[in-house]
């Protein structure tokens, strides 16, 4: 994290990027969640596929790789630790309510949405790294999220569910790791 002048303000980025990009995802889902066109088919076809693998893929590589070049142990176990944290939780969560919250096609595993969760928690991670490409970040998980709602994979609430579970776990696991003045503020005025 920056330190100096600016500390403050980049501690904040994160966190506020991270409820702006849920409230987006909430009125993009619910606004536009099923437009017929083929363009927009294939645009959430590329999100959800290829665009979810590449923006995973090459967002813990460029965490990962930026932290053992700093040789920021701490944020090599962050990155590790939340991929693997929010992969068993949506797990966990598919296991327990796979039979009575289905997926569109009625199968089982519909909520929370593993897409949104990984993609938010990841989106976290980066704008926590490089906050000026908040929006940049949370753009892609917002793409993702909805994607699996214009393809029917999940209903909308499975989609905010998901993004919310993953948002969370990476805050958690973020400020646990490096807790910031505003949040420890906050928690005590609460």
């Amino acid at each position: 994290m920056l330190r100096g002048s600016n500390e403050r303000h980049t501690e904040v980025i994160p966190h506020l990027g991270g409820i702006a990009a849920l409230l987006v995802a909430v009125i993009v889902i619910w606004a536009f969640p099923h437009i017929s066109e083929r363009n927009i088919e294939s645009l959430a076809w590329m999100l959800s596929k290829p665009g979810n693998i590449a923006f995973l893929t090459l967002g813990y590589l460029i965490l990962l790789l930026t932290a053992i070049r700093s040789r920021s142990w701490v944020d090599v176990r962050l990155a590790l630790t939340t991929l693997v944290l929010v992969t068993i939780v949506v797990h966990l969560f598919k296991f327990v309510c796979g039979d009575w919250l289905v997926r569109p096609s009625g199968h089982d595993g519909g909520f929370p949405s593993g897409h949104a969760a990984a993609s938010f928690a990841l989106a976290f991670l980066l704008s926590a790294r490089y906050p000026k490409l908040t929006a940049f970040w949370y753009l892609f998980a917002v793409g993702i999220a909805w994607s699996r709602v214009e393809l029917n994979a999940h209903y909308p609430y499975q989609v905010f569910g998901g993004a919310v579970i993953g948002y969370c776990l990476a805050l958690l696991l973020y400020e646990r790791t490096h807790p910031s003045r505003r949040a420890a503020e906050f928690v005590h005025r609460c």
